[in-house]
């Protein structure tokens, strides 16, 4: 554990500390703030927002506490414990009160069900125990020109604005300082070329989100390097490096969340895939199908194409292929553009420029196709004829309902590598209902407090409107318990 001398001279002085600029980070500034404490939020990026302003901006509702903790504690396979879980369920619902004290109401999300991949209000995975206790998805209404989570994030740096809580950007955490009893009491930052030290006499918030750029890190967790919807430079596991550094234990590093996307040369985010028909079907590099595709959730691409083959341990559904005719290319975009980095790119109403940028393959064959793919082309042209028999017919090899089939008959045909294209990780620290930081033995590391995707509570499977809403629930609890805090008075 790094040890570092609390009697060296500060640059900066506060009560609170908080590193990272997202949602969980403005919760916890406000509500430090409001508990009477002076707040200092460093962020690394130019500007805030983070995870939080590219998201939906969905916040989860409670419609039966009981309900909800079961079904939360059935989603998370026994990985988080029920006192996280029951905090969780409780902050969730007085969400809607706070943000009515600051200036906001919650709304129903107007959510729109799409064919590929699905999404849909209330729980995401209605078969497990407690589902009825989900409520639906809410969102901060938007303004003219705001898309998914940007209306959330106005209001939260807004209420950051309007208290006067300083904020500095361009200021990358780079450790933890510890005195020698273990208790962290500041951070050392990196602003205008040089380093800094900020002293936090009550406490450190960490909210600076997760992994999906952390490199080793992510390949040793997931397996293999994956695309995210974020852009490079954010979300490169700096908060785990520093809290490991200070003795923390970590949970969850295998659980991410991602949704079923594009990568193209040239764009430094990944595109989320979206089917506007029904004529289309997935296969893996053998030129196979896999699954029923209009039944497999929005947020578990991994779980669903990181599946190896036991024979070989290759991953034969890396990636895999969307392929459809014209009648579906001309139904609508193939991309959905309302998040991510790329939410306010100009697809084409027709997929036309996409094609013409050689971003989605084009062929009047699907022999063809599978040679522009490389995929074996006897395999995708059968698979094409089960497909089709099955659209008229019924009785799909993985149980598609008739009802959400379309023949696909009208050449040209095209195709689209698609790929686990990461929301997000939700592995780090792991913390309590207290929002402290715990060590591998279970006691907290003393003033460190954590929040939103850095060691999340959300492991093995992801119920949607999850992580902006834990983000903003921990955050204040991270916040008050940082405030509530007594001054440090130096090393024991």
């Amino acid at each position: 554990m790094t040890r570092t001398n609390p009697g060296t001279a500060p640059d900066i002085v506060t009560d609170v500390l908080v590193v990272g600029y997202g949602g969980a980070g403005a919760a916890a500034a406000v509500e430090a703030h409001d508990r009477g404490a002076d707040v200092l939020i460093v962020e690394k990026m130019p500007e805030g927002g983070g995870s939080t302003r590219e998201s939906a901006g969905s916040i989860g509702s409670v419609a039966r506490r009981d309900a909800a903790i079961e079904h939360y504690l059935a989603l998370t396979k026994g990985r988080t414990p029920r006192p996280l879980v029951e905090t969780f369920v409780d902050g969730l619902d007085g969400l809607g009160d706070w943000f009515r004290a600051n200036g906001s109401e919650l709304v129903p999300f107007a959510m729109w069900e799409p064919i590929f991949p699905h999404r849909k209000q209330g729980s995401a995975y209605p078969d497990l125990p407690g589902s009825g206790g989900i409520g639906l998805r809410l969102r901060v209404p938007a303004e003219a020109g705001e898309q998914g989570g940007e209306s959330l994030w106005a209001f939260l740096s807004g209420n950051v604005s309007r208290r006067g809580i300083r904020v500095l950007t361009g200021a990358p955490a780079q450790r933890l300082l510890v005195d020698a009893a273990g208790a962290v009491y500041g951070v050392e930052v990196r602003h205008e070329g040089r380093p800094r030290r900020v002293i936090a006499r009550r406490g450190v918030c960490l909210t600076c989100g997760g992994y999906n750029y952390g490199g080793e890190l992510l390949r040793d967790a997931v397996g293999v390097h994956l695309p995210a919807l974020s852009p490079p430079g954010r979300n490169t596991g700096d908060g785990i490096r520093m809290a490991q550094a200070a003795g923390a234990d970590l949970w969850h590093m295998n659980c991410v969340v991602s949704t079923f996307g594009y990568t193209f040369e040239g764009e430094d985010a990944a595109f989320l895939a979206l089917m506007p028909a029904y004529g289309f079907f997935v296969v893996d590099q053998a030129g196979r199908r896999f699954v029923d595709e209009t039944a497999v959730e929005n947020h578990a691409a991994a779980q669903i194409l990181l599946v190896p083959d036991i024979r070989t341990g290759d991953l034969p559904r890396l990636p895999s292929v969307i392929v459809f005719d014209e009648k579906t290319r001309l139904a609508g975009r193939v991309a959905l553009l309302e998040i991510g980095e790329n939410r306010r790119y100009p697809w084409s109403a027709d997929n036309s420029a996409e094609i013409a940028k050689g971003w989605i393959r084009r062929a009047g064959t699907l022999q063809e196709l599978a040679g522009q793919l490389g995929l074996p082309a006897g395999a995708l042209v059968e698979t094409a004829r089960r497909y089709n028999a099955a659209a008229v017919s019924g009785g799909d090899d993985h149980a598609r309902p008739v009802s959400r089939m379309a023949v696909l008959d009208t050449p040209p045909y095209y195709a689209i590598p698609v790929w686990p294209a990461l929301f997000n990780t939700q592995g780090g620290p792991r913390r309590d209902e207290r929002a402290r930081i715990l060590r591998p033995d279970g006691s907290p590391i003393p003033r460190l407090y954590s929040a939103g995707e850095l060691g999340s509570m959300w492991a093995t499977l992801y119920p949607g409107a999850g992580n902006v809403s834990e983000g903003i629930v921990y955050g204040r609890i991270a916040g008050r318990a940082a405030a509530a805090q007594p001054p440090y008075a130096g090393p024991a």
